[in-house]
Order: C-alpha cells, then sequence, then structure tokens
C-alpha cells in the first residue's frame, strides 16, 4: 500500500496543485480590482449580485485638480500623478448648490470634481462602449451619486457597457460671468470646463478600465442633457463623443443658453454686493477667492430670490465665448456629424406645477391658493410680464399684448369650450401646457429642426408612458401624463417623482426601453424607422413657434419660442434624419427612380407600338392600349408626385450650378412640388387602380377567349353583314367602353386621396413667407385610416386584383391544358407532331407569363401595400416609403410590357421551334418516301447506298436537324 501510495506520489502532487491554483484563481476572482492608469493606481470594489452577475465600482476618482483657493472661478486643472494606491470605495462629496442651506450638509463641498465608474468585471484588452452620465438640476443643484447601482448594473454592465458619472461645479461657483477687458476670454462656461476636463480623462484613462474612447455616449436629464448637446457642438469636447442621448433638455431653451447681457447684470450685481468691484480682472478674481462660500450663496441667493423670471438659478451657461465657435449655428456647422436621441415627456412642466418638485429652483409652482384663483386675467398677466417680459425680454407693452391674446387664443379659445373657462383644472392644464412648451418642447423641436437643416443624425422619441401609481389622488384631478423625469425610473431605476408600486407593465416596458437606449449605444451608425417606431407614440401635439408678423416686429429681432398663433395644427413625428438614410432616399427619389421612370416610359410606348402593329381591332387589342396609356399616366404623375423636386436638389447637390437649374424651374415655370404633392396625390391613386382593374380586364378577357364558359347565340347572316359594315372607329367606341367605365369609377373612388394634404402659407426662421404641405384632418381621422386606407383601397388596389388575377389564370391555363390534350390526341393520330408540340410550347409559354406576372404583383404590389397598412394601424415601418412607392410604381409601370413584349419575346421562340419541327418533318416525310419508292422498285443495293449515304447528306443539310427515327406509322409501314 505504502509503495503504491509513493509510487503515485507524482499524480497526488499534480492534483494537490491544480486544486491550490482553482483555489486561488477563486480567491482572486473575488478580490477589489485595482487598476493602473497613467495618473496612478486606483483600487475599486467588487460586486456581486443576486443573480451571479459581478461588476467593478471605482468611486471618487479625480479627474482635477480641487477648485478651491486659487483656482476658484478659474478653469479646472488637470489632475497631477498620485504616487500612493487610491482607494476608489466611497463616494465623493457632491458640488456646492447655489443655496446656502445646503452648506450644513457633509455631502456638498467646493472641492467636488470626482467622476464615478462602474464596469463588467474587467479583462485585459477590452473596448467597450462607454456610457457618461450628466446630471440635471438647472445647473444650480444635483450631483454624480447615483445609489441604484443594481439597478444601473442591470441596465449597463449586464449589456457590457461602462456607465460614468461625473459633477460639476453649481451656481455662481460655476456660471459667473466675470468680463475681461483686456482680451475676449471672459470667465465664464466654467461648469462646462469641468464637464469638458471630465470627459478628457474618460478619453485618455477609459483604456486602463475596458474601455473604448472610440464609443463614449453622453446620457444627460434636463440640465444634463442639454450640456450633451451643448458638448457636442464644442470644438473642445466635439471629436471625443459619438452619440447623445439628451432627456428633456436643449441647449436652445433660455434656462441653458442666458442671455449674455442678463448673466453678466447678475455677476456684476454678484461681485459688487461682494465689494470685489475693480477693473484689473486679477483683482476681482483674489476678493472674490478670499471670500468665503457662504457669503457668496447668501448674496447668490437673494438675487435668484428677487430674479422675476422662469429659470432655474440666477447663473447658467451662455452658447457664446471661448468654448464655442463664437454663435450657435457656426459652432453646429464646425462640429462632428454626432448620433443624437432626444426625449420628451408627455406634460414636462407638471413636475414642477402640479408635482412643486425642486423647489430650490422651482418659480412654476402651483399651491390650492394659486390653483383656486388661477383665472383668465390672472393667466393673462402671467403670460405678460412672467413669460414675455422678463424671460423673452420683450420691451413694448403694445406688441405684449397682441401676442398674449394670440397665446390665449391658440391653448385657451381653441381647445377649450367657453363654457369650460372658469373651470380651474381647464386654466391649470392650460397653464402647464404653456410652460412645457416653453421651458422644454419648443427648444427641443427647435433644435432637432436645425439638426435636420444641418444634416445632422438627429432622433427624437416622446415619452408618454403612463403609470396612474405614480401620483396619489389628488394630483391625478390635474395631472395624468408623463412629466418632466417620468422615464429616469426606466433608464437609471431611480424614480423621481417619488416611491410608487411597480406593475407588469412598467417592467416590460422597462425592459423594451432599456433595449431601445442600449441597441442605440452599441450602433455603429444611425437607426432605421423600425428602430424608433418599436413602442413610441408617433405624435407630439400641436407645437409651433410665433414669428414677427409685421415690419416693426422684424425690426426688434424677437425669436419667441411659442407656439404660433394661426390655425396651424402641425404635428412632428418622429424628427429623424440621418445622413444615411437621407442620401439613400435623394438617390431613390432623384436618379434612380429616373432612370426607371423613362424605362418604363419607353417600355410602356413600346408595348403600345407593337399592340397596334396588330391588324386585328379586338376588345383584348383596346384593352391592351388602355393599360399601356394607364402606365404612362401613372409614371408621368409619379415623377412629378415623387421625383421631380427631389431630382433637382440632387442636380443641386451634385453639381456646382449656383442653383442655376433650380431657379429656373422653380422660379420661370413657376412649378410648384407642393402643389403637385396635393392634387396629383388623388391621381397617383386613380392611376393605380385603374392600372390594375386594365389588368383584370386584359386577364378576364384572355379566360373567355380561352375557356369559353358562355354559350354564344349564333347571328344570321344578316345581322353578319350589317356587323361588317361597321366603321372601325363604331367598333373601337364599342369595345372602349369598359375601360372608361373602369377609369371613371376608379377616379371617383381615389377621390378622398385628394384631399389628405393641403398647401399653406407660413413663416421661415427668416421671417420670410414660404409654401409648404400640410396633412390634412381627414389623414388624421383614424375611421378613414381604418376603413378606407387601410381596408377598402387595399382591397381594390391589390389584394382583390391578385384573387381574381389568379383565379382566373388559374382557370385559364387549367382550360388550355384540357383543350390541348383533346386537340394533342387528334394531332398526333394524323402524324401532326409539329403542331402538337407547337400547342405544348404555348401551354409554357402561358405559364410562364402568367408565374411572371402573379410573382411580379405579389413581390412588387402585395408587399409593400401590406406593410404600409401595418405602419398606418401599428405604426411600425419596416420599409423605406422611398423604397415601397418605387416598387409598387414599377409593379404598374411594367404590367402591360409583361402582357406585350415579354409575351411577343415567347411567342418568337415558339414559333422558331415550330418552323424547325416543320422541316424536320418534311425531312422525315422525304426520307420515309424514298424507302417506299426503293423498296417499291426491289432495289436493294441502292437502298443500302442510300442508308450510309443518302440518309447523312439529308440528315446534315443545315436547314434541319439530324433524326434518328421514323415516326410509328413509318416502321408499322415498312414491317408490312
Amino acid at each position: 500500500m505504502v509503495h503504491l501510495l509513493i509510487k503515485s506520489s507524482p499524480l497526488l502532487i499534480l492534483i494537490f496543485l491544480y486544486l491550490f491554483y482553482l483555489l486561488l484563481s477563486k480567491y482572486k476572482a473575488y478580490e477589489n480590482p485595482v487598476i493602473i492608469t497613467s495618473l496612478g493606481k486606483i483600487q475599486g470594489k467588487l460586486l456581486t449580485f443576486n443573480d451571479d452577475r459581478t461588476a467593478c465600482l471605482f468611486l471618487g476618482i479625480p479627474f482635477a485638480e480641487p477648485p478651491t483657493g486659487g483656482r476658484r472661478f478659474k478653469k479646472p486643472k488637470k489632475k497631477l500623478p498620485w504616487k500612493d494606491l487610491l482607494k476608489g470605495d466611497e463616494y465623493p462629496k457632491g458640488c456646492i448648490p447655489h443655496i446656502k442651506s445646503k452648506l450644513k450638509s457633509s455631502n456638498f463641498s467646493e472641492d467636488c470634481l470626482y467622476l464615478n465608474i462602474i464596469t463588467p468585471n474587467i479583462k485585459k484588452n477590452q473596448k467597450l462602449p462607454v456610457v457618461l452620465w450628466i446630471h440635471g438640476g438647472g445647473y444650480s443643484i444635483g450631483s454624480g451619486v447615483l445609489k441604484n447601482i443594481n439597478e444601473i448594473s442591470n441596465i449597463f454592465t449586464k449589456n457590457n457597457i461602462i456607465f460614468v458619472t461625473i459633477q460639476y461645479r453649481l451656481g455662481p461657483l460655476g456660471w459667473i460671468f466675470i468680463k475681461n477687458h483686456n482680451n475676449t476670454n471672459n470667465i465664464q462656461n466654467l461648469g462646462f470646463w469641468d464637464q469638458a476636463m471630465a470627459l478628457k480623462f474618460i478619453y485618455n484613462e477609459i483604456k486602463y478600465f475596458g474601455g473604448d474612447k472610440n464609443k463614449i455616449t453622453i446620457i444627460g436629464g434636463s440640465a444634463g442633457g442639454a450640456s450633451a448637446g451643448s458638448l457636442s457642438i464644442s470644438p473642445i469636447t466635439t471629436h471625443m463623443i459619438d452619440k447623445t442621448i439628451e432627456l428633456s433638455g436643449s441647449f436652445l431653451s433660455k434656462w441653458s443658453n442666458f442671455d449674455v447681457n442678463i448673466l453678466e447684470g447678475n455677476s456684476k450685481q454678484l461681485i459688487d454686493r461682494l465689494l470685489c468691484t475693480n477693473n484689473v480682472l486679477e483683482e476681482t478674481l483674489k476678493c472674490l477667492q478670499n471670500k468665503s462660500v457662504k457669503e457668496i450663496l447668501i448674496v447668490s441667493e437673494d438675487i435668484y430670490k428677487n430674479y422675476n423670471t422662469l429659470q432655474f438659478g440666477a447663473f447658467g451657461p451662455t452658447i457664446s465665448g471661448e468654448f464655442f465657435s463664437n454663435d450657435i449655428i457656426n459652432s453646429m456647422k464646425k462640429s462632428k456629424n454626432i448620433i443624437s436621441l432626444t426625449g420628451l415627456t408627455s406634460e414636462e412642466a407638471g413636475y414642477f406645477t402640479i408635482l412643486n418638485k425642486a423647489k430650490s429652483i422651482n418659480k412654476m409652482m402651483l399651491n390650492n391658493n394659486t390653483i383656486i384663483h388661477l383665472n383668465e386675467n390672472v393667466l393673462s398677466r402671467f403670460i405678460d410680464e412672467k413669460i414675455l417680459k422678463d424671460t423673452f425680454i420683450i420691451a413694448n407693452s403694445s406688441i405684449r399684448k397682441e401676442l398674449v391674446e394670440k397665446i390665449l387664443n391658440f391653448y385657451l379659445y381653441k381647445n377649450f369650450n367657453h363654457k369650460n373657462k372658469t373651470n380651474e383644472k381647464v386654466f391649470t392644464t392650460v397653464y402647464t401646457k404653456i410652460l412645457s412648451d416653453v421651458q422644454f418642447n419648443l427648444p427641443i423641436i427647435k433644435l432637432a429642426t436645425l439638426r435636420n437643416t444641418l444634416r445632422h443624425n438627429n432622433y427624437l422619441y416622446y415619452f408618454s408612458y403612463f403609470n396612474p401609481n405614480w401620483y396619489d389622488k389628488k394630483v391625478k384631478e390635474y395631472l395624468n401624463a408623463s412629466t418632466h423625469t417620468s422615464d429616469y425610473w426606466y433608464i437609471l431605476g431611480q424614480p423621481s417623482t417619488g416611491p410608487f408600486i411597480s406593475t407588469e407593465n412598467d417592467n416590460i416596458f422597462k425592459k423594451n426601453f432599456n433595449s431601445f437606449l442600449i441597441d442605440f449605444i452599441n450602433l455603429k451608425r444611425s437607426p432605421n424607422d423600425t428602430f424608433i417606431y418599436n413602442f413610441f407614440m408617433k405624435k407630439i401635439e400641436p407645437i409651433l413657434k410665433i414669428f414677427p408678423t409685421n415690419e416693426s416686429m422684424k425690426n426688434l429681432n424677437v425669436d419667441l419660442l411659442l407656439p404660433r398663433c394661426n390655425d396651424d395644427n402641425t404635428v412632428y413625428i418622429n424628427i429623424k434624419s440621418s445622413v444615411d438614410s437621407e442620401y439613400l432616399s435623394m438617390w431613390i427619389q432623384g436618379p434612380i427612380s429616373i432612370i426607371i421612370l423613362t424605362l418604363g416610359l419607353f417600355g410602356n410606348v413600346h408595348s403600345i407600338k407593337v399592340v397596334f402593329q396588330s391588324t386585328i381591332n379586338t376588345s383584348t387589342t383596346i384593352s391592351l392600349i388602355a393599360l399601356a396609356l394607364w402606365d404612362v399616366v401613372l409614371l408621368i404623375i409619379s415623377f412629378f408626385h415623387h421625383n421631380f423636386y427631389t431630382f433637382v436638389l440632387w442636380l443641386d447637390e451634385y453639381s456646382n450650378n449656383n442653383n442655376i437649374f433650380k431657379n429656373w424651374i422653380f422660379d420661370k415655370l413657376e412649378f410648384n412640388p407642393y402643389l403637385s404633392a396635393c392634387i396629383l396625390n388623388g391621381l397617383l391613386a386613380c392611376a393605380h387602380m385603374a392600372s390594375t382593374w386594365m389588368l383584370i380586364y386584359v386577364t378576364a378577357q384572355r379566360f373567355f377567349a380561352v375557356s369559353r364558359p358562355l354559350s354564344f347565340i349564333s347571328h344570321d347572316s344578316t345581322s353578319t353583314k350589317k356587323r361588317r359594315r361597321t366603321s372601325y372607329v363604331k367598333s373601337s367606341m364599342a369595345k372602349i367602353k369598359i375601360p372608361c367605365i373602369l377609369s371613371i369609377v376608379s377616379a371617383l373612388i381615389s377621390l378622398p386621396c385628394s384631399f389628405e394634404y393641403y398647401v399653406s402659407e407660413c413663416l421661415n426662421s427668416t421671417g420670410n413667407i414660404i409654401k409648404t404641405v400640410k396633412t390634412s384632418s381627414l389623414i388624421e381621422n383614424r375611421n378613414y385610416i381604418i376603413f378606407y386606407r387601410s381596408i377598402l383601397l387595399p382591397i381594390l388596389q391589390c389584394f382583390g386584383p391578385i384573387t381574381i388575377i389568379s383565379i382566373l389564370t388559374y382557370k385559364t391555363i387549367d382550360s388550355l391544358k384540357i383543350m390541348m390534350h383533346r386537340r394533342a390526341l387528334i394531332l398526333l393520330q394524323q402524324g401532326r407532331n409539329s403542331i402538337f408540340f407547337s400547342d405544348k410550347d404555348k401551354t409554357k409559354s402561358l405559364q410562364l407569363i402568367s408565374a411572371l406576372l402573379l410573382g411580379k404583383f405579389v413581390v412588387l404590389r402585395c408587399l409593400p401595400t401590406f406593410l404600409e397598412i401595418v405602419k398606418l394601424i401599428h405604426g411600425q415601418k419596416f420599409l423605406l416609403i422611398d423604397v415601397a412607392d418605387l416598387l409598387i410604381i414599377l409593379n404598374s409601370a411594367t404590367n402591360c410590357f409583361v402582357f406585350v413584349v415579354v409575351k411577343a419575346v415567347f411567342e418568337t421562340r415558339r414559333l422558331k421551334k415550330a418552323r424547325e419541327r416543320q422541316r424536320q418533318m418534311v425531312v422525315n416525310t422525304a426520307v420515309q418516301m424514298l424507302r417506299i419508292s426503293r423498296f417499291i422498285a426491289s432495289d436493294k443495293s441502292l437502298l443500302l447506298d442510300f442508308d450510309h449515304e443518302d440518309v447523312q447528306t439529308i440528315s446534315s443539310s443545315p436547314t434541319q436537324k439530324t433524326c434518328s427515327s421514323m415516326n410509328d406509322e413509318s416502321k408499322h409501314f415498312f414491317k408490312t
């Protein structure tokens, strides 16, 4: 036994070492991770969750030197390397908010420029996407502390995405404006410089955490969303960003783009009251740096208290100065084309007006007392003073009075009954809607439109999901919709409106919403239509813009982000404009469509020419001509309806003609593409229907010609003679009745399509009057969409015709087979093989043409129509509208071509084969006659010679093919 143990000891040693290695590996797997960056070592925490997931958490990583003492009110300075191990196991203190009461808390400090990172279990050589979260709070409150790590890990690190939160200076410490009289580099936007320093740290160091610096997506909410957009257009940071997700925030809002004069005035008031006024900038800074934070906040809080505006603080960013390329437009033009996704909720301002959240920065709150006293006069005074005068700085009282009337007309009189005008709920709703538009909706829509104009990759979603458990019974009397930050719980797992009981629908929607965001973050290019339409509503309430309407207002350069006060009911449906999809649409609607339409016109003209060459005046001839003519009309209408305007723009885009061609078309020829979009819409539907019905008519004529299902009473000779004397014109007119009737009926059925759009004048961003196409109330009617667009038209244009054509074609081929079978028996008995094979080829030709016609109809017509119905009903889009239109036009434009030209090709091949078989029959007959004659003459030697020579000579003749056998009758003859 001992001998065996000694003998097997090497094996036992190996097993022991292996088990020790496994134990050590297991121990190391649960060790706190240590990362070596270019600045020093960082030790994090290894997190283990209930579902056996693991993640690494690194808290309190400094990305800049503390902005204290001599660095206060200055740009952040890059963090110097550290020698000792940095322990990242505690959240850092948040930046000091703009109110002094928070100074009592130990959770805030002036030394606050830190970030936090949570990663999947780190492995070497990983290149994972990175999400950078920027908190909101009106640039006055908030921090980068996210305590619900389990939810964040479940959403992001579980999907191999690194999640980072940052902090930046707030209130006067981060957004003061001090003018530098010596040069143009004023002290401003220090909070943006903090964010830029954090982004630069991530860009340079994230590789050590397993991240890819080229896949950084910035997500921000409210002020964080506006910050994400601001960073995307700054020359300092634009090259470091791959995508942005901007939740309920736009840098075009008044609160995220302060008027420079107002911001400078507030800052000067702060400096004066702190007794730090000095013409020398360095002396002013030195004085401010010597003041305590409490002294600064006491003054700034008092300034905001007396600041008669809707801003979320007395200090904030301005899109100007060194951080940007002067103005917004130039900054956007020079920036990288970043993919952006912006989110809106149903009632943004309800968070402030009814829920009364963020009280320290909220000047929009309503309470029981103010709600009771809300009426038309109070609302008018609020619009005049708070919005027009103090927020949009309109000093002219007469202009404000005119605007107040228009705004009330749009929000109050048009949307509610006069009987309900005394209802407090009505005024609360109107008050909330106005503030939602002013503070959030309109700046976001304006930015999305501007991005589309500049061809930036830009997407907008509308968060309309609502859970009644969010609010208590009292709140639900005034608010039953998603509001500002309602989407936070579905992204970060943190309910911003307070604890609530989640439902199964919440969990399902949360899962879908998370998948939506993860897919967007992982995309290498812009999402397609299907991506956007998965689970978001398509429509936002009417959100418009007031522009100056007369010369006096134009001179004031008034640009109000308020609803335009007219009959406009424009809706914004998921604004989307990626460069890829836009250029694809331009190519499809431009040169590609022009080529296809031109070829279709030539093909149909050639078909008409082939039909006219027929000397027989039959109903089929007339119907084929009608089919070809409707196809020509369809192509011409499609050219103007879908393609002409885009083709002109395409020429302008890809040529250096300085708009000469475009101006010549639209100015001199006075071509109006918008008018064509309205009038020709009905004509296009009519042409599609008439062309399809002509196809049914031709198929039916072929069916009756082949199967002859009805017994016709023969006319006497007198009627026959009269019929022969009938003129060609009268005969044609008699046969053209049915095509004319079908055309008239299709025109009447398609008439509503002409009223789906209308042309309206509006003012563009420069104040000039332009024309645009707008959808009428008809196409917004759901009954119209379901019963007419989704049921009636598809049945009459597509699914009904394909059913009828399929049945008629099947019956035609079946009847032809029966008829040919009977005919074949007779022909074979008579020995007329060539005619038998000709009939067989004719049947094959008909089958091939029918298969081609039906297959073409299913793929090019039925499939796009079915997908269009799905889009109309459910809002889920599977096919680009340009591609769908092109396929449908291609189908309708090739019907007559298949019937005439393709059929002619098959007929030519069939006749050629028939002639070859006829020659073969002549050869066979000649061979038989020679054999018979020589047999009768009993000249066997000649017969033998003929077998070896003459047959070979005849068979090798270039006019016929070789025959190696005789028919059954000749063999029987020789045997006899």
